[in-house]
């Protein structure tokens, strides 16, 4: 929704909360949802690393792909094998059997391949360097860099994903909230 539809990150995750009734399986979804958006950059530039056709496929299967690299990469609770079995079962309940194999061969590749995905270099080309490692928006990072030095623009793109830290605000004192 987020990705194909321009819905908000808040608004996904609270329909979330109806489709997921187990606490676990809920947290779960929010950081695959989350996550996907944040690092969705740089898991295009792997994707199409792995897939150059990859904006011939429909979005809902792009989608499929963008999530499913998200857990492969970044979380370690869900085995590949699971990932790409789920991924396959997401194409054909969608109604994109025909794709199965291909989004299949696609994150077996990326499984594969992880470690020798080619980036931007850092030297050449600084901006499409950043924009792919740290998943923000290159013409974004063009703007920073016309206005700011490389460094605090590296700084600045490193910042940007990373997870804010938790803060709670409580209606009643901070004492009996400790207690509770």
């Amino acid at each position: 929704s987020v990705l194909s539809e321009g819905k908000t990150l808040l608004d996904t995750i609270s329909r979330l909360e109806t489709l997921c009734p187990d606490e676990r399986d809920l947290a779960l979804a929010r950081d695959i949802v989350s996550g996907t958006c944040r690092w969705w950059g740089r898991l295009r530039h792997i994707l199409l690393h792995a897939a150059p056709r990859l904006g011939d496929f429909p979005p809902t299967v792009q989608r499929i792909l963008e999530m499913s690299v998200y857990q492969i990469l970044y979380l370690d609770r869900v085995p590949n094998y699971a990932i790409l079995s789920e991924a396959v079962d997401l194409a054909r309940k969608h109604r994109f059997s025909g794709l199965a194999p291909a989004v299949n061969g696609v994150l077996r590749t990326v499984t594969r391949t992880r470690n020798e995905i080619p980036f931007p270099s850092p030297e050449n080309q600084f901006s499409a360097w950043l924009a792919a490692v740290h998943s923000n928006p290159q013409w974004l990072v063009e703007r920073w860099l016309d206005i700011w030095p490389k460094e605090n623009v590296q700084s600045l793109c490193e910042f940007n994903n990373t997870q804010a830290p938790l803060s709670l605000r409580t209606r009643i004192g901070h004492e009996a909230a400790l207690q509770e």
